[in-house]
Formats: C-alpha cells, structure tokens, sequence
C-alpha cells in the first residue's frame, strides 16, 4: 500500500479539479463524488485521511463557487472531528480547515442539491473497509 501524507492528499483533489472540470467540463458535485470514487481505497484507512479528503475537496469547491449538499453535511461537524484526531500532519489539515471556514463565512457560492442515489454511493464508498478494498 503506498503512502498517504497530506501534500499527496491536497495534490490528488486538485488535479482531480483539473481534470474532471477543466478538462472535461464536470460540476462540482460530479468532480466531487468522482474523486471520492477514486481514492476510496484510501479515503477509508483512517479518519484524518478521510477528513482531509473531504476538508480538501471543500476548499476547491468552494473555490469554484458551489460545494455539493452531502460535502458541506460532512464538514459540518468538523471542529469536533479534528479535536479527536491524532496524526503528525493534523496541522496541515487544522489550517486548511481555517480557510474552509473563511471562504464558507464569504456566502459566495452555491449548496448544489445532489440525489439520493449519490448520496448513497458516497455512503456506501466510507463503509468500505480498507482491507475489503485492497483485497479485492
């Protein structure tokens, strides 16, 4: 399995960005839920790993002006999740969740209603035991 830090984390949420709306004109919520897809056999190996995700694709969206419904339903917790994490990296992760915190405060953008159905994939994808994954 390889390694997962922080700059991997931030590195394959933006060029997920890149390629999923700039290259292939996706949403927001598209780009969002397929990156989730991606990396689901890591997003699931520990928390931080997952909130970092989840804190990184937050910030890029709302960079671009719209976060999707089940995105912003996650982070909505997440002064309570990081005071409960333990990793050598949570600094990186604490100051980033300042700017997610900032650019929600501005209101410039849009909570993009997304279905059930991708609500539930994206359930279903943080349920997945990381050993489930990679031995499959």
């Amino acid at each position: 399995m390889e390694n997962m830090n922080y700059e991997r984390i931030t590195d394959n949420v933006f060029f997920s960005f890149e390629e999923y709306m700039d290259e292939a004109g996706w949403t927001v919520a598209q780009t969002t839920s397929k990156t989730i897809d991606n990396f689901t056999g890591f997003i699931n190996l520990s928390p931080f790993i997952t909130y970092s995700y989840f804190v990184r694709l937050g910030i890029e969206s709302l960079n671009r002006g719209q976060i999707a419904d089940y995105l912003l339903e996650k982070l909505s917790n997440i002064d309570e999740v990081i005071s409960n994490l333990e990793n050598p990296e949570l600094d990186l992760l604490k100051a980033d969740v300042l700017v997610y915190k900032q650019l929600l405060e501005k209101k410039e953008y849009e909570i993009v209603e997304t279905s059930l159905d991708t609500k539930y994939r994206v359930d279903y994808i943080l349920s997945i035991k990381p050993e489930d994954w990679f031995n499959t």
